[in-house]
């Protein structure tokens, strides 16, 4: 019985002493950024992660006026500020995070996540799912689908919004022209005396 004890409480304090190291670290092989503040990594291991970065939500009134900071600074970054070749730590995200989630203006898809990427060199740390290379294929093109369809919607909009506006005003100003010339030569042989009708 003794043993067991023994035993137990030796996996206990293994598991604390060791519970703070990464699960593993990799060098960032390759990367592809998004606009937004989200970016797939591939690191040396040949895993593939979607990284999303930690948009701070605004502060209430009394937050600011006392100065209250929402996460600390190396939660202020995005995956493009990562080099290739920088030494990356993974951590599992719940035990290992210092922040609140719900400070987090996009708090949906950083509940998604399950864990922290660290640069070992700038201590910057981004939230991440671990994709397989089908998955992260499937979502990159994806997201760039629907990102091009926006874009091209916003485009087409704000062309054709500019474009019925010039219509409109060319054609205002078109029959405003012809409206006028036609109502000013109407109005003066209705006035004109007629030469016809004195004797």
């Amino acid at each position: 019985m003794k043993k067991w004890l023994l035993m137990i409480v030796a996996i206990i304090s293994c598991s604390a002493i060791y519970s703070n190291q990464p699960e593993r670290v990799e060098t960032l092989s390759a990367k592809i950024i998004k606009k937004n503040k989200e970016g797939y990594f591939v690191l040396a291991d040949g895993s593939y992660w979607k990284a999303i970065g930690f948009s701070k939500r605004w502060r209430s009134l009394s937050e600011w006026w006392n100065n209250v900071e929402l996460a600390p600074e190396q939660y202020d970054c995005v995956p493009d500020d990562w080099y290739l070749g920088s030494l990356i730590e993974v951590y599992p995200k719940y035990g290992n995070l210092e922040i609140n989630e719900a400070d987090a203006s996009n708090q949906e898809i950083i509940k998604q996540c399950t864990n922290l990427l660290v640069n070992n060199r700038t201590g910057q740390v981004l939230f991440a799912i671990e994709l397989s290379p089908e998955e992260c294929l499937v979502r990159l093109f994806e997201e760039a689908r629907n990102e091009g369809y926006d874009e091209g919607y916003i485009e087409g909009t704000k062309k054709n919004y500019k474009n019925s506006t010039e219509s409109y005003n060319r054609g205002h100003a078109e029959g405003y022209r012809v409206g006028y010339t036609e109502g000013y030569q109407t109005a003066i042989n209705e006035n004109l005396p007629r030469n016809d009708l004195v004797n």
